[in-house]
């Protein structure tokens, strides 16, 4: 995304200009990708928990009104559906699992965001060399995060299904083998791609994203203060997106964690809104907001920086003997 001027010429290079910044952008958005969202893991953990609480409370609201009783025993027998705080699915992690439960599933959540933010940012500068030519182009940027991110987002489906499983596991983690043999067993193949369609349909996520990022970039690429740019704008960006798609993220994170059991999408809007209405569609939103739009801001700002620094060190090493 950014255009570093000391990269060296074509002509000098082991690897054409291009090619190398493909590659430049993937390494660059591997490692901030990471490096953002370690920093900020727990909010996240959080976050997913909030959200699949909506399952817990779904099942207490059946269990109340599938059992009810004569008024005069009902009182203290009624199951009571409660919401729960941030504050206190931060206090039930301590309980149950010490502050290790903060950080519950960080390897694979690493693995997984190495091959999703390398894969997004790899693709996303491929494409951009095929549908931006020059300045700002709204529709162009739409294109290539759409194709970018429909390659991501196949390829890292399974490990966001296996994450978010490990995840949400009651007290100790049954470890990543025995996940995947779980759903391989009770669900097939078919399991590991549970919110694919979700995933899909929420690439319009990083498509409001990119476009508002690149426009800011490009309105106030003259300024000293680049790295301060990348983060504003990065967090400007992400909080319009993440805004606009949060109901379905939530869907998509109740399909991939298999918590109610085959519905379909259609089924389970009606199921969520029947039993929890609009406010159950932004279950976990406020820390959700801050940790994706600080992660992003971070990510970008890193993934910018860290682009710039390949090109300036690695890219004269990789130039011809001359």
């Amino acid at each position: 995304m950014s255009h570093s001027k000391p990269i060296p010429e074509q002509k000098d290079f082991v690897v054409s200009h291009r090619t190398f910044e493909i590659i430049n952008h993937g390494i660059s958005g591997a490692f901030a990708g990471c490096l953002s969202k370690i920093l900020l893991y727990p909010l996240g953990n959080i976050e997913t928990r909030l959200q699949a609480h909506a399952k817990e409370e779904a099942l207490a609201h059946k269990a109340d009104t599938s059992s009810k009783k004569p008024e005069s025993e009902t009182s203290d027998t009624s199951t009571e559906v409660k919401k729960i705080t941030v504050s206190e699915i931060v206090n039930q992690i301590m309980e149950a699992e010490g502050v290790k439960g903060f950080y519950k599933g960080l390897v694979l959540y690493v693995i997984g965001t190495l091959i999703s933010s390398g894969t997004y940012f790899f693709w996303y500068e491929f494409f951009k060399g095929i549908f931006i030519k020059e300045g700002f182009n709204a529709l162009g940027y739409s294109k290539t995060a759409f194709c970018a991110g429909l390659i991501s987002t196949t390829i890292t489906n399974p490990i966001n299904v296996l994450h978010t499983r490990i995840l949400l596991e009651k007290g100790k983690s049954s470890g990543m083998r025995k996940t995947i043999r779980k759903i391989a067993k009770t669900e097939g193949i078919a399991g590991f791609f549970k919110g694919l369609l979700a995933g899909y349909i929420l690439l319009i996520n990083p498509i409001i994203q990119f476009i508002v990022y690149e426009y800011l970039k490009k309105k106030f690429e003259n300024t000293k203060y680049k790295a301060l740019l990348f983060f504003v704008a990065g967090a400007i960006s992400k909080a319009i997106a993440t805004f606009v798609t949060y109901p379905y993220q939530t869907i998509k994170t109740n399909l991939q964690a298999n918590q109610h059991g085959n519905l379909d999408q259609l089924e389970l809007i009606h199921k969520i809104f029947r039993e929890h209405g609009i406010p159950g569609f932004f279950n976990g939103l406020a820390p959700k907001l801050f940790q994706t739009v600080i992660n992003n801001a971070l990510l970008l700002m890193i993934y910018e920086k860290m682009h710039m620094f390949i090109s300036v060190i690695v890219g004269y090493l990789l130039q011809k003997k001359k």
